[in-house]
């Protein structure tokens, strides 16, 4: 991340610019104690003195340092033009070529809490209540907009200031800002919507603002309807430590549980159809088990849970930063190993795929990066062939069918998932090799558990 320096000379000159000396250690500051931080430094009006200083002190810095110096000249529209080659002009002052009217008020970007960096001074000054709907408001009405202010800035702080959010074009930017304080006044939960870790997380405003093809009305109508679901559905629940007594049941099974990561850093959710998969369970158990390995890996992906029991709270410490250093994108792999799968009576019906198919689509935008169907049987690539029915083109693209032995399967997987969680890809499938034809799981034959 860099920065950007505006510097105003305007209406300066001998009897009252900093001496040179300053100017030259901050220069030399940037250089030495903050490389690579500087992006680029607009002085703008500066008085002759100063550009023969800079001259002069040129052959003391660093080259790429100087170039990132640009003196503005211009003036009225030739300045406007040039400067919004960089800049939005609605965002800078008139000094710098801009159409922001109001001035920069320090007092309000340093005294607002819990931190003023990373949020652009026109975003706090809208939190602030300083914008023109509040100076030309009555006093009783000024008193209300203070107090919804107030409220507005506890609840979308967060978001706002949000690695992931400021990552974006200021476009794509104003819009998850505004798409999160539609929910400042929505409770986390209640009644009707179970919220917690929803509303207010940024990566899902973007996710669905995405999905939505940045509609914000229509992102809020999913966005709503989703909460709802996940009330009716009991995920709060789950989320304060049914989360991993399940994922224990599923993993002693073999089934679906959460393993390893690809090599971006994404939990692998892994699903092993067998005998056992369907013994003693009808539709609902499918689907309850479908979307709780979903949330997990989910949860797993934000960072909010690594299914390990040993730590029962809900929503775990956060970490936006993946392993490679990139910002979490929330998603997550699914490898569907079918070296266990003797035919059609070990998968659910139709019509409960078609139903975890629906849910996951409405209701977990753009968490699948990427699937992997393993050595799957020729009838299941034809029901495949049949899935752009109820399944999204985009969502299809992501599905990939890798068939052939455990050499070339570990050839393809290797640049995508990383070695640990491959080697126990491959040793469940050489196990399976071995299995008597009746055994329903690994646990029941090896104890892998």
């Amino acid at each position: 991340r860099k920065v950007v320096l505006l510097i105003d000379f305007s209406g300066c000159g001998l009897s009252n610019m900093p001496p040179l000396s300053v100017a030259k250690e901050c220069i030399l500051m940037l250089q030495d104690h903050f490389p690579e931080r500087l992006g680029q430094a607009f002085i703008v009006d500066a008085p002759w003195v100063l550009s023969a200083f800079f001259n002069v002190v040129s052959a003391f810095v660093d080259p790429v340092t100087i170039e990132k110096f640009q003196f503005v000249t211009e003036t009225g529209e030739e300045r406007s033009q040039r400067m919004a080659k960089y800049f939005d002009l609605d965002t800078l002052e008139p000094e710098f070529g801009g159409n922001a009217t109001v001035p920069f008020n320090s007092a309000i970007f340093l005294a607002e809490s819990p931190d003023p960096f990373g949020m652009e001074f026109s975003q706090q000054l809208q939190l602030h209540g300083e914008g023109p709907l509040a100076a030309s408001a009555a006093p009783a009405a000024e008193v209300s907009k203070i107090q919804e202010v107030e409220q507005d800035k506890a609840s979308t702080w967060s978001i706002f200031s949000d690695p992931r959010v400021l990552a974006l074009p200021p476009e794509a930017r104003a819009k998850v800002r505004s798409l999160a304080k539609r929910f400042s006044h929505t409770a986390a939960s209640s009644d009707d919507y179970d919220g917690l870790g929803f509303f207010d997380d940024a990566g899902v405003l973007i996710r669905y603002l995405r999905t939505a093809e940045d509609n914000a009305d229509e992102a809020e109508r999913r966005l709503r309807a989703t909460a709802k679901w996940r009330k009716s559905f009991g995920l709060q629940a789950w989320h304060q430590g049914g989360m991993d007594e399940a994922s224990a049941h599923c993993r002693g099974q073999g089934l679906m549980y959460i393993e390893g990561f690809d090599l971006k850093g994404r939990p692998v959710l892994h699903v092993r159809p067998c005998a056992a998969f369907t013994a003693g369970r009808g539709h609902h158990h499918f689907v309850e088990q479908a979307i709780f390995n979903i949330e997990a890996a989910a949860a797993a992906a934000d960072g909010l849970w690594n299914g390990c029991p040993a730590e029962p709270t809900a929503f775990r410490s956060i970490s936006r930063l993946k392993r490679d250093g990139s910002i979490n994108d929330g998603a997550f792999t699914v490898v569907v190993d079918f070296s266990q799968y003797r035919g059609s009576r070990q998968r659910p019906s139709i019509g409960t795929l078609r139903e975890i198919a629906r849910l996951f689509q409405e209701h977990y935008p753009e968490r699948l990066h990427c699937a992997y169907f393993l050595n799957p049987p020729a009838h299941l690539l034809t029901l495949w062939s049949l899935a752009a029915l109820i399944v999204t083109q985009d969502t299809i693209s992501k599905v990939k069918i890798l068939k052939g032995s455990r050499a070339s399967l570990r050839q393809a997987l290797e640049p995508e998932l990383d070695e640990k969680c491959l080697d126990d890809i491959l040793l469940r499938m050489k196990e399976a090799e071995h299995r008597p034809a009746g055994c329903a799981s690994c646990a029941s034959c090896c104890g892998r558990t």
